[in-house]
């Protein structure tokens, strides 16, 4: 090889390693804005299902049936499962990095407020406690609207939600800081903003 011959080589191997590097990182801006939307998506369907759920006892007569202050916590899960919906919502459409702290904290509350909903409900079934959450009237004919299958089910399942949070908040605290190589730094790559950042 000449020495006209590798100078051009070489000046050819900067524009490559850029062009790939761009590649590399438009790549993993569109994997990264993709993931996003995805779990975004689960979200959304888990809120909406809540959502559903919550609607269910409503329209089943829970407004009669529970006491003042179980209604009170009702309305506030039902509150809570609109809000996250749209805040899901609104992440799966701009991909906004920037939104997962809201994502996360509205998606925490209704975990936490429903947990505490069927910990009410498990607890009014059994023990010392039975129909304490139920207005004395209508205790009569409230065993009919519940099974034990059910009871176990929904305290199963609420208790797996818990437990997945508690693993993903301590998940999240210690890897938020190692997000560098995806999310936006000073003069950054592709435009996104990390979720622990302050702007």
């Amino acid at each position: 090889m000449d020495l006209k011959t590798g100078a051009a080589n070489f000046s050819k191997q900067p524009i490559a390693y850029m062009v790939l590097v761009a590649d590399s990182s438009a790549y993993a801006c569109w994997m990264s804005r993709l993931s996003q939307r995805s779990l975004a998506t689960v979200l959304f369907i888990g809120a909406a299902f809540l959502l559903y759920r919550t609607l269910a006892l409503v329209s089943a007569g829970a407004l009669e049936t529970f006491v003042s202050w179980v209604v009170v916590l009702l309305m506030l899960e039902l509150i809570a499962d609109g809000i996250t919906m749209v805040v899901c919502a609104a992440w799966a459409i701009s991909g906004k990095a920037e939104q997962v702290r809201a994502v996360i904290r509205a998606t925490s509350v209704v975990i936490l407020l429903h947990a505490v909903r069927v910990l009410i409900f498990v607890l009014g079934r059994t023990g010392p406690w039975v129909d304490f959450d139920v207005k004395p009237a209508a205790r009569a004919h409230h065993g009919d609207s519940w099974t034990w299958g059910g009871v176990y089910f929904a305290g199963a399942m609420s208790a797996i939600s818990v437990i997945a949070l508690i693993v993903f908040l301590l998940y999240w605290r210690r890897k938020k800081h190692e997000l560098s190589d995806v999310y936006r730094t000073p003069g950054g790559d592709c435009g996104l903003v990390r979720p622990d950042s302050e702007e």
